[in-house]
């Protein structure tokens, strides 16, 4: 609970402030952001490659079906969307 309440307050997705202490602070938070946005689009990926595996090689009962798989893919989308705001300087 104390990492994501880090997390939440500005810090990296491993619960640490950004290592890189010469920038802005609202900078850094930004680059944090991004950070935890890039760690959720991995772990959205690996799921949607868990629900592929397990479709391609177990039996109906193992398909996800195409409405979780489309959730999946708008979740990728999204994460990837908030990372490139937050990378991007304004």
């Amino acid at each position: 609970m104390a990492n994501l309440q880090r997390i939440g307050a500005g810090c990296g997705s491993d619960g640490l402030p950004w290592p890189e202490p010469n920038l802005p602070i609202g900078r850094r938070i930004q680059l944090a952001d991004g950070d935890c946005a890039l760690a959720g689009l991995r772990i959205v990926h690996e799921v949607m490659l868990a629900a592929e595996r397990s479709r391609q090689h177990g039996g109906p009962e193992h398909d996800v079906g195409p409405r979780v798989m489309e959730g999946l893919m708008m979740a990728c989308l999204e994460l990837g969307t908030h990372a490139a705001e937050r990378v991007r300087p304004r």
